[in-house]
């Protein structure tokens, strides 16, 4: 009979690098900082938000029609947007970490989400987000139809007072 060990040490090699990956791409988008074309910056909508130093700083609605949501970020911040490595997503920058948009959450919730601990859920805004935290990191997830929302990042607070804004709006017909 064959020895199945070598599987078993593939199969844990490949975990790890999803691992790795997803973290790696989570902290380059957060630490990119350029156009993102498919964002669109709605006119005439800012608010003012406090930030995790008490300064205030002006907001600007984004919508990204092609991926079904809007949310406000701070004037000025230009997101990037950039198709991950590890799987089927898009990831953005955000001003607190980053997002992944998953086009396929089945995969997602498959192959990456079971490496996090679960926090729990939490109604933040319009939406409720499963809370999952890994290797220092937390991660805010929301899924509608097969589409997820990954938002990412060590700061809890800054990605919580942003999602407050995160608004599904649908995709276009």
């Amino acid at each position: 009979m064959g020895n199945n060990r070598g599987f078993i040490g593939i199969g844990a090699i490949l975990a790890v690098v999803a691992v790795l990956a997803v973290g790696g791409i989570v902290y380059y988008a957060g630490t990119k900082n350029a156009s993102l074309p498919g964002a669109i910056e709605s006119s005439g909508r800012q608010n003012a938000i406090q930030s995790n130093n008490g300064q205030l700083s002006a907001q600007s609605t984004y919508e990204y029609a092609n991926h079904g949501f809007s949310i406000e970020l701070p004037k000025g911040f230009v997101p990037k947007e950039e198709q991950a490595e590890g799987g089927p997503a898009i990831v953005i920058s955000m001003p607190v970490g980053s997002l992944s948009y998953v086009t396929d959450s089945a995969f997602w919730e498959k192959y990456n989400i079971p490496s996090y601990t679960y926090l729990g859920d939490k109604k933040i805004g319009q939406n409720t987000f499963k809370i999952y935290k890994y290797l220092g990191a937390f991660f805010y997830w929301f899924k509608q139809g097969n589409v997820g929302y990954e938002f990412g990042g060590t700061d809890s607070i800054g990605i919580e007072k942003l999602l407050k804004t995160f608004k599904f709006t649908g995709w276009p017909q």
